[in-house]
């Protein structure tokens, strides 16, 4: 119960309502203060990192791109996560501690947010204070903290809890547009959050909403959250811009949009299982899931296919029965589903098979469940110490397997060595240590890597495109090629990526014509790059096509440092008698890189066809200075200077 701001036990003592907020805000804080500074892994480095939407605020573009990018089609649509990346980067920096702190007290938000919508649900104080607690703590929970880009997950629940809470109130105008707005902005972090309105619906029934003459507090609030509903599906389907067909399904990634339906069915049972186990016992987490350590396709006629169906069934059923006599036990696992079904691939294949981050918004009801379930029990046992001690025991235990987990996310390296040592037939781990080692220049490392992850998956699509790409930047031309082939061969080797590496790689060899056939192929995704516009211009430049070559050249925008485009574009300006073109080009990148001889020499050439003597002269004389030795440029200066 609820007196002027605080909240009494059930012996009357009265606990201040801050000190339950800081208490459990605190928990949320302990649980994570070994976790700094935190570092980029895994899609962090894509979505955070590296996504030039993160670097400024562009509003349009990013509410009409996808959230893996404007070069992408995942189907996702998470515009204000990709918004608070920005934001955060502009008042925080770029480092991976400001978005990790940034998340661990988002967690901390969320948290007191659970137990604030939990007590306006009806839920007891104590249990509602113990779920919060246990959702603090919980080791499930270390990959959205620790990642920046399980920033999704904070907002969207964040969202929804408040969304209920809103919901809890005197119902009216004030309260339908506090929810309808916090309901948007879930849905604009993640799309998990459309669970809102059937999980209302749920709790409306327990609390006893559908009664005869209250149809006024629920069906005006029922229609807003299922128009937001409906104008967000709407603009994400065709308010977001995206310019290539669909990401393609694959046997690692998404093994089970490769089955039947029955099939899927079947074996996504078995991972919700799975699921509730790491919940309940979550001491053998892992940063990726894959491989057939992990994953093995669960026939429905098969005998452990009956009997998951058989389970869940059951449970269902006793669910539905407690949820329709206004019981809490049914309506607790009910939601709990729910939270879980947009990603379950029950009702349609998703492109994840299982992530523990989308444990995050289903797991409040374990929570919750399991605090209800402990101290339940309390009210039944003579011995009270003993029953408040398993609630500790298992608050401590939760905490220390937290607090163990974290140090495997300060680094990429120590997260995908975790996972391989726990499943060493883990294709996506290996792919990563591998691409981690490649990053840090421990090459021997990262070959076997990659070779472990090509014994496990000889065919793995992305896994050949990586290897492709290590092999092309070690200068492995012909290995690059090979690979590179062998996935253009898969049935699914559409990857523009691929196609670059092929490109680069067949340019190297001087095979120009088979480097701009595959620069082709990736033109859809790479034409607003400028290493696209490199290398088609070293190919055309390579089959004698000049002007064409220097267009290219021309459209990459800006030179990086070291290029040397700058000299061959001027160079080629100069076999195409251009020479005044050929001066501007030169002149400006002998400011960028005052002591590159060749470009002085070049400069020079320019510069005395043009009809600038002097220029020339002296810019002989620099490539003379840098270069004492050179023949070639010795007899310019002497040429130039004979010539007067």
């Amino acid at each position: 119960m609820s007196i002027d701001g605080l909240v009494t036990d059930v012996k009357k003592r009265v606990i201040p309502r801050w000190l339950i907020f800081f208490s459990l805000f605190a928990l949320a804080l302990l649980a994570f203060s070994n976790s700094f500074p935190g570092s980029f892994i895994g899609d962090d480095l894509s979505i955070v990192k590296n996504n030039p939407l993160v670097a400024k605020i562009d509003l349009k573009a990013i509410f009409t791109s996808d959230y893996w990018g404007r070069d992408a089609n995942s189907g996702l649509f998470r515009p204000l996560t990709i918004l608070s990346f920005t934001i955060n980067r502009l008042l925080l920096g770029p480092s991976p501690a400001s978005f990790h702190v940034v998340n661990v007290l988002l967690h901390g938000l969320v948290t007191v947010m659970l137990y604030l919508m939990l007590r306006r649900q009806a839920v007891v104080a104590k249990i509602a204070w113990f779920a919060a607690a246990l959702f603090a703590v919980h080791p499930i929970h270390t990959e959205v903290v620790n990642e920046a880009v399980g920033r999704a997950e904070l907002l969207a629940a964040l969202g929804v809890f408040f969304a209920l809470w809103c919901c809890g109130l005197k119902r009216g105008a004030g309260s339908w547009l506090l929810a309808g707005s916090a309901y948007l902005l879930a849905l604009l972090s993640k799309e998990h959050a459309v669970v809102l309105l059937p999980t209302l619906m749920l709790l409306d029934r327990v609390s006893g909403r559908w009664q005869a003459g209250r149809w006024r507090e629920v069906v005006p609030l029922y229609g807003l959250l299922g128009a937001i509903s409906g104008l967000w599906l709407v603009w994400r389907e065709w308010g977001v811009v995206r310019f290539l067909p669909p990401d393609a399904r694959d046997l690692i990634y998404t093994p089970l949009s490769f089955l039947s339906v029955g099939d899927r069915v079947a074996s996504a049972l078995a991972i919700q299982w799975q699921y509730l186990w790491k919940l309940l016992f979550p001491f053998d987490l892992q940063g990726i899931y894959s491989g057939e350590t992990f994953f093995q396709p669960v026939l429905l006629t098969s005998l452990t296919g009956m009997a998951l169906v058989v389970a869940t069934l059951s449970l269902l059923s006793w669910s539905v029965w407690s949820w329709s006599r206004a019981q809490p036990g049914g309506t607790i696992v009910l939601a709990y589903a729910l939270a879980f079904l947009p990603a379950s691939n029950l009702v349609f294949a998703v492109g994840v098979t299982m992530a523990e981050r989308l444990a995050y918004l289903p797991s409040v009801w374990f929570c919750t469940a399991l605090a209800g379930l402990v101290l339940w029990l309390s009210d039944r046992v003579p011995w009270r110490w003993l029953s408040v001690g398993v609630a500790v025991a298992i608050l401590a235990i939760y905490l220390a397997a937290t607090l163990a987990r974290n140090p495997a996310f300060s680094s990429p390296r120590n997260l995908w060595q975790a996972d391989v040592k726990i499943d060493a037939k883990n294709v996506l781990a290996w792919m990563s240590l591998a691409n981690t080692y490649a990053a840090l220049d421990q090459i021997a490392q990262a070959e076997e890597a990659y070779r472990s992850m090509l014994e496990l998956a000889p065919n793995f699509p992305e896994g050949l495109a990586n290897y492709a790409e290590f092999l092309l930047n070690q200068g492995r031309y012909d290995a690059a090629i090979v690979y590179g082939l062998r996935l253009a061969a898969e049935p699914s080797g559409w990857n523009p990526h691929n196609a670059m590496v092929l490109a680069r790689a067949y340019c190297q060899k001087g095979n120009y014509a088979a480097a701009l056939r595959w620069l082709e192929i990736a033109r859809p995704l790479f034409q607003n790059y400028a290493i696209y516009w490199e290398y088609r211009g070293r190919a055309l430049e390579g089959l004698g096509q000049l002007a064409p070559a220097v267009d290219s050249y021309r459209r990459m925008g800006g030179y990086p440092d070291g290029s040397d485009v700058p000299l061959r574009l001027g160079n080629l300006l100069l076999q195409l008698q251009r020479p005044q073109e050929a001066v501007e080009v030169l002149l400006a990148e002998s400011e960028r890189n005052s002591e590159a001889a060749p470009v002085w020499n070049s400069l020079g050439i320019a510069q005395s066809l043009s009809g600038e003597k002097v220029a020339a002269r002296q810019s002989f004389r620099h490539a003379l200075s840098l270069a004492p030795d050179n023949s070639n440029y010795r007899a310019n200066l002497l040429r130039v200077t004979e010539s007067d």
